[in-house]
């Protein structure tokens, strides 16, 4: 038989955490434990001593994906069979906090060895455990960080691909020149296509503002000041395109001056798309006030958000009201409508305001230049947003 005594004497100086257990599968008997373990475990003698292994450590109930007591369980099974020593992969385990219901997890490095009787049989295993898990933590923070930096990396060139943005930098020493790919791709190039300089980064800008782009850009690094700049490109296949390029210095931590970086912007369609909107926004305002000039109406426009009444000319020549006289807020209207009429013209108004309808309509006395009331219809079309807010009314007044 073994020497008990020297058995447990070993255990009790081992440097490495261990547990005897007897071999009477399935239950794994925990009869000895160095005082190691109990530290990594978070354990006393009484929580182990006497109960099988999967007792002492159960399962955690909430984590449908541990394996680690089936392959504790086949390691052990292995060696009590093989009598040989069995090292496991490093498993992740689910240990319980005393008290609690609650676990934490740990990475153990597990070797099962087995101690042989006179008989030649495996009367006891010791499972010896090496705590990595501070290690594995942080091989999985580093794969996660890297994974996080590559994600990071394809999010960042598509959103430059969908905001058609670039990235440049200008190494202040060196004067080396660094553009992204995305702002070769902007002018046409493939990516990295050529080696970008500032000779070749002025050669690229159209003709017409070459001269006024590097007198600012020289001003802007002479003051050391972060600059704004419109200008245009030549693409490849020779069609101008609009940037809008922002840069601003980088220091390092004495205060010298490393590098500018900057970013620039494909405007574009942006451009040509406010062109084509003022010329729809000018040729309206060209149209309204034809109508207005035409029509025997009173023609208003009021803006609810900001609370602005535009006054046509109709107010002048119908109603005779100097139009620069005209408040240009609400107030401009209520303090000239019959005080009899205020409460019920009103009322009917912002009851409209507040419903889902797009038509207002209502007759009532309304005060001229010269000071005297007049009976009026006034009409108004709503202009409401998605979501059903009113926007904007525009309406004409009769007398």
């Amino acid at each position: 038989m073994m020497n008990q005594k020297l058995l447990i004497e070993f255990f009790k100086t081992s440097p490495t955490p261990s547990l005897v257990l007897l071999n009477d599968a399935p239950k794994f008997t925990i009869i000895h434990v160095n005082e190691i373990y109990l530290g990594i475990s978070h354990t006393k003698k009484e929580d182990l001593i006497g109960k099988g292994i999967f007792e002492a450590f159960p399962e955690n109930e909430n984590n449908v994906k541990s394996e680690g007591f089936k392959h504790l369980t086949t390691s052990l099974l292995k060696v009590a069979q093989s009598k040989k020593s069995h090292q496991m992969a490093i498993q992740k385990h689910d240990i319980p906090i005393r008290g609690t219901s609650k676990f934490e997890v740990k990475y153990w490095n597990i070797k099962n060895i087995p101690l042989i009787g006179d008989d030649g049989e495996v009367q006891m295993i010791v499972h010896t455990v090496a705590d990595v898990t501070e290690k594995i933590l942080s091989n999985i923070n580093a794969a996660e960080a890297k994974l996080n930096i590559d994600k990071g990396i394809e999010l960042l060139k598509q959103t430059e691909n969908i905001l058609k943005l670039g990235r440049w930098e200008i190494d202040m020493i060196t004067k080396k020149v660094y553009w992204s790919d995305n702002q070769y791709i902007m002018l046409g190039y493939e990516p990295q296509e050529f080696e970008i300089t500032l000779d070749k980064t002025i050669e690229l800008i159209y003709p017409d503002d070459r001269e006024r782009i590097k007198t600012q850009f020289e001003d802007a690094f002479n003051e050391l000041k972060d600059y704004k700049l419109e200008f245009r490109f030549i693409t490849k296949n020779n069609m101008v395109i609009n940037v809008l390029s922002k840069n601003t210095f980088v220091y390092d931590d004495e205060g010298n001056l490393q590098k500018q970086v900057g970013v620039i912007q494909d405007v574009t369609d942006i451009i040509e798309a406010g062109l084509a909107v003022k010329k729809v926004i000018d040729d309206s305002n060209e149209r309204f006030e034809y109508v207005n000039k035409a029509t025997s109406d009173a023609i208003w426009d009021w803006d609810i958000a900001s609370d602005v009444i535009y006054w046509g000319e109709g107010f002048e020549k119908i109603f005779n009201h100097k139009i620069s006289n005209l408040e240009t807020s609400s107030s401009g209207w209520l303090k000239n409508i019959h005080e009899e009429d205020l409460e019920y013209t009103t009322n009917s108004f912002y009851e409209v305001i507040k419903s889902t309808k797009t038509n207002w309509k209502e007759e009532y006395r309304y005060k001229n230049g010269n000071g005297e009331y007049c009976y009026v219809i006034n009409k108004g079309i709503i202009i409401r947003d998605d979501n059903n807010r009113v926007k904007r009314i525009i309406g004409a007044m009769q007398d």
